[in-house]
């Protein structure tokens, strides 16, 4: 994922993270309540950015989310993009909304 994030498709670089389920719905189809993210002082100075996984990531995950398309790539387009980075099993490009899936047919580590 690192080595994909930031690489152009089309006219656009690619924003990369791992594909999550989406969230789970309570009683009636309503939203489940978001939880609250703690909050943190700011401290004084920066660390390096170090990548972390979200706390329900598979680590057997070979889906990746692909974000910053631009909105005429096409599915083939963003497969043959990809591809240098392994082999791919499906690709599904969202219409109209920027961002799409691409699956692996191996872990991709991060």
């Amino acid at each position: 994922m690192t080595e994909m994030n930031g690489v152009y498709c089309s006219t656009r670089p690619m924003r990369i993270s791992a594909a999550t389920p989406k969230k789970t719905t309570g009683a009636y189809g309503a939203p489940a309540a978001p939880v609250p993210k703690p909050v943190y002082p700011v401290p004084a100075y920066t660390s390096p950015v170090v990548q972390v996984q979200p706390p329900d990531y598979d680590v057997n995950n070979t889906t990746i989310f692909v974000g910053n398309l631009d909105l005429n790539v096409s599915e083939e387009e963003l497969k043959q993009n990809s591809l240098q980075f392994g082999e791919i099993v499906s690709v599904k490009i969202q219409p109209g909304k920027g961002f799409g899936f691409v699956q692996f047919g191996t872990s991709l580590g991060n």
